[in-house]
């Protein structure tokens, strides 16, 4: 079974009745439950130079020391959340918009 949470700070450009949600969950919250500071690695790269590999390595390092992880890989992304969107930059930029904080 795979989980997964995220926030989602603006809204599309094109959406004009979207409003920012408040939650009683906060990201302090979070960090606290979880007992270590959030940060984002993001690896960027051309196609196959071996970007999800070294994300697959970087998280079982990171979980063998009790952290705890989330892996988004861009593949697996585009997929599901983004089925709709291919490889054109403005399809690239709308992911990376989405995926951010």
């Amino acid at each position: 079974m795979t989980s997964a949470c995220g926030v989602i700070e603006h809204s599309l450009r094109r959406s004009t009745n979207v409003k920012w949600q408040e939650t009683d969950i906060t990201k302090d919250i979070r960090a606290q439950q979880k007992g270590q500071k959030p940060i984002t690695l993001w690896f960027t790269g051309l196609s196959g130079s071996g970007k999800s590999p070294l994300a697959n390595e970087v998280e079982k390092r990171l979980v063998a020391t009790g952290h705890h992880t989330m892996l988004l890989d861009g593949d697996n992304v585009r997929y599901g959340l983004n089925k709709n969107l291919g490889f054109k930059e403005s399809d690239l930029s709308k992911t990376s918009d989405g995926l951010q904080k």
